[in-house]
């Protein structure tokens, strides 16, 4: 590969990018994500953009054009690669002019080489996908959604503006302080909300309850029209739901829950 020149380089923040590793491809193809953060910073003007993969004695290099005009997600394949396996990826943004870099991030872990859930994944489903919220779902300044306009399961929405991919959802700092709120919701939404046409998937999460605590939900009044029991009934609802999300955080912080986006095995 040509020397670039060095001279007078920038640490890229790491937290702006991501590379994603497609499952099983080879040769090795990802997928980059830069915020767009980095378009508008004046050290990188005029810069386009460089992706390499090295092993060991081994690199090669993938020129993905313009930072200016880069897209959310922009796919690089390196031919000289088969796997994923201890491949690291370095990004430089280049000065047309010159070749000098101006930016670099080193040693970057592509994402998903070594998710071993997908091991089990004709056993397992999806319990909460995340995804990226849209303008029209009126985030503004929140974190997270949780979406229920799909009948088949809830789903977790990140602000694109604080967040960069749906696999920031696994960060464990965002499990310990969002997922409990989400599971809270999601199990509010299944058994009170829609206490009298219960969605679909509402069973699955009582499963996670279950494992989580080893209490099924209470019973359900035999007459929904007896106030009273009624109200026993979503007394002991409430108390169940707080003892699952105690669980819940109790288990985050102490680093045994993969997290509510992580595949879920069905018993």
């Amino acid at each position: 590969m040509a020397v670039l020149n060095y001279t007078d380089r920038r640490d890229i923040d790491r937290r702006l990018v991501t590379v994603s590793v497609e499952e099983g491809s080879s040769p090795l193809k990802v997928y980059l994500r830069a915020n767009p953060s980095l378009k508008s910073d004046a050290a990188y003007a005029g810069c386009a953009v460089v992706l390499e993969a090295f092993l060991r004695t081994k690199a090669e290099r993938v020129e993905l054009g313009p930072l200016a005009g880069l897209a959310p997600s922009v796919e690089a394949v390196f031919g000289g690669f088969l796997s994923a396996e201890d491949v690291r990826f370095r990004l430089k943004f280049v000065t047309l002019e010159k070749r000098r870099i101006a930016g670099v991030l080193d040693n970057i872990r592509g994402r998903g080489d070594k998710d071993s859930g997908k091991k089990d994944a004709r056993k397992r489903k999806t319990l909460l996908p995340v995804n990226m919220a849209s303008d029209s779902d009126g985030l503004k300044d929140r974190f997270w959604v949780v979406s229920f306009a799909t009948a088949a399961h809830p789903t977790l929405l990140l602000n694109p503006k604080k967040f960069l991919v749906p696999e920031d959802a696994n960060d464990n700092a965002f499990r310990a302080l969002a997922f409990p709120a989400v599971l809270r919701e999601v199990l509010s939404y299944a058994y009170v909300v829609r206490f009298a046409a219960p969605p679909s998937w509402r069973d699955d999460w009582a499963t996670l309850v279950r494992n989580l605590t080893g209490e099924d939900p209470p019973e359900e009044p035999a007459d929904p029209g007896d106030a009273r029991a009624l109200g026993g009934y979503f007394g002991n609802i409430g108390e169940w739901i707080d003892a699952a999300c105690a669980r819940f955080s109790q288990d985050c912080r102490l680093g045994r829950i993969g997290g509510l986006a992580a595949n879920f095995k069905k018993i």
